[in-house]
């Protein structure tokens, strides 16, 4: 400790003191309070004490109100069904059963059981069953097979009372209900089956007199003698008439080769006329040779060849004769082959005209038999479906009743449900030291001081005469009030600017092709002189890959925006052999973009999309808001430099305020892409 007349050890210098320090005088009282503090602390307490009074007062006084509440899974009562119930319907019935769990059957139910417990015995049983709907609420779960039944009163055991007792005499009604139900299912499917029973055997009885009055055996046509024989009879007149068709035509043939003077296939004179051709044959050959030796002259006079010339003509006679007699034996079989054919197909045809009309009569019956037997067999179909929905409910009449489970049964709550006493109490403090601040504020605002003008300094010269030792001038205010640096740390490295996500989504639409690839090369972590030595040979497409060249080079994956830029750059590539060493971002004159340039960009870009302080967006900061990106996600520091290259130990100790709490996770765990650029089907 020290006294007022020395200065405290290390904080002020030594020539001065406190009172120097702050330029009072040196009988200046410290430790007193002036009125205006005084009346500030009166106004503070005074009001302080009243808002607390009354909010705590407020805040106790409230009655308190308890709440239980209990969970069910409550599978409705449904009758067997092909397939899963639809949503709504599932939803309809548990609508319908919270309805039920609330109607006024159940509550004046459960009314009859708290009576003798002792409550709502000073009230009327309407006014007690209005109450009690006021208590209750029932609730849904949505997607599921649960309800809530929840009770809120100023009692915490008529609260829990009431929803157990609710919930015992809701299972006792659905049991009897289910029961009930399931044997009306089970009188009404039994009902049914026997009415169907008796209909088809009816229609059997019907079925079999029909058969045995029409003498039908079976109902199928192929099975029918008379059809049989119509069968046949029209296979038969069909081959008639095609047989009556081919002699006819072959009639005509005859006699249009007969009228043109045309050489007949050879009939049973066929033998014949072969021999006569070859006799013929062989004499004219005799003749031709004889024709080669001598001389027309010769020939004439000689008896031989007058002998064979006679002969050859004989010959051709006897050709022609038995020619013209085989021609017309042909025709002759032939005609007789025609009527007989005619013949036939009229006996045939008069034979299924006879029969025409008892197959008729015998088409109408099978039709008749066969519509009964129809009807017949859907009968007998509908039989089997009710005897085997008759099978389903017996077996199924116990899962069919309602099942009932308290997965959560109401409790004795210990503590009020509301108000929140503790919180309501802490709003109230907060509410009165408000109000005090505020009524301080108030009075002072009435009480200002008028301003006091300056006194002007009395100078005092040292005169010649006087022997006074100099004094040294008194610091100054501004100089002793300010406190020695107790430690001296460094200051922390600046980071660049970080853009929201709704900025780096307007910065990539705002901007044009090529430069929404250069953003999207440096939202991958790149600095600007990375992206202006990539060139195409470091984009892999067929992998999404993007491999960044240099000192650092790494692989990444390739942002959307990028991949389009270069299939854009490929595709119009003169020689696409040759493009892969070109650089990916050029400028109009075919030099390869600076870094300058690609800061340029960036900032138009920034400009274009009407960013806020525009001129921060660089380079820099879009690099800076992807690091931001990653390491949000809790990537390791070790695994860093894989993803965007080496960074500074300032640098990583700035980054490390953006570390979320927990475990560091590995480079496989996070997201390596922004969503911005990320493909719409990742995205």
């Amino acid at each position: 400790m020290f006294d007022r007349s020395s200065a405290p050890p290390g904080i002020y210098p030594p020539q001065f003191g406190p009172t120097q320090a702050y330029g009072l005088g040196q009988g200046a009282e410290l430790h007193g309070r002036s009125p205006a503090m005084r009346r500030r602390i009166k106004v503070f307490f005074c009001v302080f004490l009243l808002a607390l009074l009354i909010g705590q007062g407020v805040n106790w006084l409230r009655a308190p109100v308890y709440r239980a509440q209990a969970l069910l899974q409550i599978t409705p009562a449904s009758a067997p069904a092909v397939g899963a119930a639809p949503a709504d319907q599932a939803r309809q019935a548990m609508l319908r059963e919270g309805e039920v769990l609330g109607s006024r059957p159940l509550l004046e139910k459960a009314l009859t059981r708290l009576l003798p417990q002792g409550f709502f015995t000073q009230t009327t049983p309407e006014a007690a069953l209005t109450a009690m709907r006021e208590m209750l609420t029932i609730t849904e779960q949505p997607g599921s097979q649960l309800l809530q039944v929840q009770a809120q009163a100023g009692d915490a055991v008529l609260v829990a009372r009431l929803v157990n007792t609710l919930v015992e005499v809701y299972r006792e009604e659905q049991g009897q209900i289910g029961r009930a139900a399931s044997a009306a299912q089970l009188t009404d499917a039994r009902e049914a089956l026997r009415v169907i029973s008796e209909r088809v055997d009816e229609k059997q009885r019907a079925l079999e007199a029909y058969r045995q009055r029409s003498q039908i055996t079976s109902v199928a046509r192929d099975e029918s003698p008379t059809l049989s024989r119509l069968k046949g009879l029209n296979q038969s007149l069909s081959s008639a008439t095609e047989r009556e068709a081919s002699a006819a035509g072959r009639v005509r043939a005859i006699e249009r080769a007969i009228a043109e003077g045309q050489r007949l296939p050879l009939g049973r004179n066929g033998a014949a006329i072969a021999g006569i051709e070859q006799r013929l044959s062989q004499q004219q050959e005799n003749l031709r040779a004889l024709e080669r030796q001598f001389t027309p002259q010769f020939l004439a006079m000689d008896p031989g060849a007058r002998a064979l010339r006679t002969r050859i003509a004989d010959l051709q006679q006897q050709l022609e004769t038995e020619s013209a007699r085989a021609q017309q034996a042909a025709l002759a079989e032939a005609r007789e082959e025609q009527s007989s054919s005619a013949a036939m197909v009229e006996r045939l045809r008069q034979q299924l005209a006879s029969d025409q009309r008892q197959v008729q009569t015998l088409n109408v019956q099978l039709e008749t038999a066969q519509s009964m037997t129809t009807e017949l067999n859907g009968l007998q179909r509908m039989q089997q479906e009710a005897q085997q929905q008759l099978l389903a409910l017996q077996a199924s009449q116990t899962a069919r009743q309602p099942r009932l489970l308290v997965l959560e049964p109401a409790a004795l709550p210990v503590k009020p449900w509301q108000p929140h006493y503790g919180r309501d109490a802490g709003i109230a403090l907060g509410v009165a030291l408000l109000l005090s601040f505020l009524a301080v504020w108030f009075v002072e605002f009435f009480n200002r001081a008028p301003p006091v003008p300056a006194a002007s300094p009395t100078v005092v010269l040292n005169q010649p005469w006087m022997s006074l030792p100099a004094a040294e001038p008194p610091p100054t205010l501004s100089a002793a009030a300010q406190p020695l640096a107790l430690e001296v740390g460094s200051t922390p490295m600046p980071l660049p600017r970080e853009l929201a996500p709704h900025e780096i989504s307007g910065l990539l639409e705002n901007a044009s092709t090529e430069q929404r690839a250069l953003l999207s090369a440096l939202l991958t972590g790149l600095s600007s002189a990375e992206t202006a030595a990539l060139q195409l040979v470091h984009i892999e497409l067929d992998a999404d890959l993007l491999h960044v060249p240099g000192e650092q080079g790494r692989s990444l994956p390739l942002p959307t925006q990028l991949r389009q830029f270069a299939e854009l750059r490929r595709a119009g590539a003169e020689a696409p052999s040759a493009a892969g060493h070109a650089a990916v971002f050029m400028t109009p004159e075919g030099w390869p973009l600076g870094a300058a340039a690609i800061e340029t960009a960036a900032v138009a870009a920034a400009h274009d999309a009407q960013l806020a302080r525009p001129q921060t967006v660089t380079a820099d900061c879009l690099r800076h808001s992807y690091i931001a990106f990653i390491v949000r996600q809790g990537l390791r520091f070790a695994e860093l430099p894989k993803v965007v290259g080496r960074l500074s130990p300032e640098l990583l100790n700035a980054l490390s305020e953006l570390l979320p709490d927990g475990r560091r996770v590995p480079l496989e765990a996070i997201e390596r892409l922004m969503p911005q650029v990320r493909p719409r089907q990742l995205a």
